[in-house]
C-alpha cells in the first residue's frame, strides 16, 4: 500500500463486506420472495431500504472519506487514517439495523412469521428500540471519521 487512499480501498472493501454478511440476518436481500403474494410487500419495502442504506450510502461515504479524510499521501500515519476511517462503515449496518429490525419498525417491513424467525436467529441482548442502534450507528460514522482525519493530518 502506497498511500493512504490505496489502504483506504483496501480495508474499507473488507470491513464492508463483513458489513454486508453480518446484515444478512435480517434477510434484506430475499429476492425470491417477490414471487409470492403474502410477503412481496415486506420483502420489496426491505430490499429498496437495504439497497440505499447498506449499498448506496457506502459508496457515497467511500467518496466522502477518499476526497475529504484520509491523506493520499504515503507513510504509516495516512496509511493508519484509511484503517480508522474504514472502520465507519460498520455504522450503516447498525442505522439498518435501527430501521428495519427494532420493535417499533418492524412491522413496515416483516410479518410476524417472517419477524420470529429472523428475531430466532439472533437473541436479544438489551434494548431493540430505534435510538440505541440508530445512535451507535450515525456514531461509527462521525468518530471513525474524526479519528481518521486526525491521525492523517498530523
Amino acid at each position: 500500500m502506497k498511500t493512504g487512499s490505496v489502504a483506504l480501498i483496501l480495508f474499507y472493501g473488507i470491513f464492508w463486506a463483513s458489513a454486508l454478511n453480518a446484515a444478512g440476518r435480517f434477510r434484506a436481500f430475499d429476492t425470491h420472495t417477490f414471487f409470492s403474494g403474502k410477503t412481496r410487500r415486506s420483502a420489496v419495502s426491505r430490499f429498496l431500504v437495504a439497497l440505499f442504506i447498506i449499498n448506496l450510502c457506502p459508496v457515497a461515504w467511500l467518496w466522502f472519506l477518499y476526497v475529504y479524510i484520509v491523506p493520499n499521501e504515503s507513510g504509516a500515519l495516512p496509511i493508519m487514517s484509511a484503517a480508522f476511517a474504514s472502520l465507519s462503515v460498520f455504522g450503516f449496518h447498525r442505522i439498518l439495523h435501527a430501521i428495519i429490525a427494532t420493535d417499533k419498525f418492524h412491522s413496515k417491513f416483516y410479518f410476524d412469521e417472517e419477524w420470529k424467525a429472523v428475531i430466532n436467529q439472533w437473541g436479544r441482548d438489551g434494548p431493540n428500540t430505534f435510538m440505541p442502534h440508530f445512535l451507535p450507528g450515525i456514531g461509527f460514522l462521525i468518530v471513525f471519521s474524526l479519528i481518521a482525519y486526525g491521525v492523517g493530518h498530523l
